[in-house]
């Protein structure tokens, strides 16, 4: 009998501080893991075997990484338990293991497994599909005890065990896990430096451009066919500095039902060009569908040290719902680039004077514009670049135009050189976005019906007349 199986898994690491020493770690047709080495470009050695002989189907997959921050090589196998398992060796000493982590059977024995470094932070993430299909996180900071599995996305997304990779997502402190979904999309998982996870975002074909264009206060316009949207979320992650010359804004421009009192919702997060010291703002700007201003309510969400959205940082406003997808409220949070927060508003709808419940109500539909701050400008952004996280507990689908069954159409008219990627065309949860600007300074403008010019008294233009 052959020593290891005809194309069985292989893992090949660094062996961390040992002289540069490369390491080769395969599990042989006795079920135990070996290691062959070189150093520099001297002659190979080994095989040797580690742990116990029957550990770990023969020709099972196999992982290898520094366990970052500290100079120790990990080695990762799914013994014939369904148990994850690690070895380790510290700078150039002994190997050590296996030590069990996570309870037993939690995956197929001998699974595929994917390994990384939690991208801007010293800890190390290992990531398997469970017998229940859910992609399960198992990680450890630096030299602490291993923690774990962390369950994220939906249980039967995937096949148990499934092939799946992991890398950061290049130019951004972003960890991204990636895998094959049960219906043949590629899904995408991600996490900025130690946030919380997010996904999964699935990518199908594509959906056309608006007829405007992708850009500006011209987005794609997320929706449930009609059901009320809740539990949306929309996280903004900043991957390079945004600078604009009239300042910016993120807008989530949200649409109720054409039966519902209250027609345009508006939920921004803004950076005033004027604004001492420089602050980011939090807003709600609700109207009626008869052009009447039910609220306009402004709060400072956190100061920076200049009128410049630094790399790192994130955005993130959340739509509160009461039992009947009403939208009760918002809440606002800022974090650094070192994932501190730096301000936290909720601002509840009715707690402003002369709201009642009958200014509440559900959204079908939204789109988030990167445009100017407030007033109608347009701001020309000189650079800004990033990623827009969608979630919501309803499943939703993208369009390139105005659903039916919204109550107005309307469109901001606070413009900006903004452009936006792509979205997917299948139904999902969750999407990611990426946002940027047109160097050329180029400014996309949508027309529609009712223009609303977001400031501290709104005005409406409804067919070319201000009301």
């Amino acid at each position: 009998m052959s020593y290891f199986r005809s194309g069985g898994g292989i893992a090949a690491s660094e062996q961390f501080s040992n002289y540069n020493q490369t390491d080769v770690f395969s599990v042989n047709q006795n079920g135990q893991l070996t290691v062959s080495w070189v150093t520099g470009a001297g002659e190979w050695q080994g095989p040797i075997e580690i742990g116990p002989v029957g550990l770990a189907p023969a020709g099972c997959a196999v992982a290898a990484c520094q366990q970052f921050g500290i100079n120790q090589t990990d080695v990762f196998l799914v013994d014939n338990h369904g148990q994850l398992n690690v070895f380790y060796l510290f700078q150039g000493g002994a190997w050590s293991g296996p030590v069990k982590i996570g309870p037993a059977g939690l995956a197929p024995a001998g699974c595929h497994l994917a390994v990384s470094q939690q991208i801007g932070i010293n800890q190390t993430d290992v990531s398997l599909i469970g017998n229940d299909g859910q992609l399960n996180v198992f990680y450890v900071v630096q030299a602490g005890p291993w923690n774990g599995p962390v369950k994220i996305g939906p249980a039967g997304n995937a096949a148990a065990g499934a092939a799946l990779a992991a890398s950061q997502q290049i130019g951004v402190n972003q960890t991204d896990v990636f895998l094959i979904d049960n219906s043949g999309q590629l899904n995408i998982f991600y996490v900025y430096e130690q946030a919380a996870w997010n996904g999964p975002v699935v990518r199908g074909n594509p959906v056309a451009a608006p007829s405007s264009g992708l850009g500006s206060n011209s987005n794609y316009f997320l929706h449930a066919n009609g059901t009320s949207l809740t539990g949306v979320v929309i996280t903004i992650n900043v991957s390079q500095d945004i600078t604009g010359s009239d300042g910016f804004g993120f807008q989530l421009n949200a649409y109720s039902a054409k039966s519902d009192y209250d027609a345009a919702q508006q939920y921004l997060i803004y950076l005033s060009p004027t604004s001492s010291p420089a602050a980011l703002t939090a807003m709600v700007d609700n109207w009626t569908a008869s052009n009447a201003q039910i609220e306009n309510v402004q709060q400072q969400l956190a100061t920076l040290s200049s009128h410049t959205l630094p790399a790192g940082y994130q955005l993130v406003i959340s739509l509160q719902n009461d039992s009947s997808g009403n939208i009760t409220g918002a809440r606002y949070q800022a974090f650094d680039n070192h994932g501190k927060s730096i301000g936290d508003k909720t601002i509840p709808l009715l707690s402003q004077s002369g709201i009642t419940a009958k200014d509440e109500a559900p959204i079908v539909a939204f789109q988030i514009n990167f445009v100017d701050y407030l007033n109608g400008g347009t701001t020309t952004l000189s650079s800004g670049a990033g990623l827009i996280g969608y979630y919501a507990s309803t499943e939703m689908t993208v369009s390139n135009s105005v659903p039916s069954f919204v109550d107005w159409s309307y469109v901001t008219v606070e413009k900006a050189n903004s452009v936006y990627g792509g979205l997917s065309s299948t139904p999902s949860h969750s999407f990611a976005q990426t946002f940027g600007f047109n160097a050329s300074g180029t400014v996309i403008r949508k027309r529609a019906p009712v223009e609303h010019e977001t400031r501290a008294v709104d005005v409406l233009e409804v067919a070319g007349q201000k009301v």
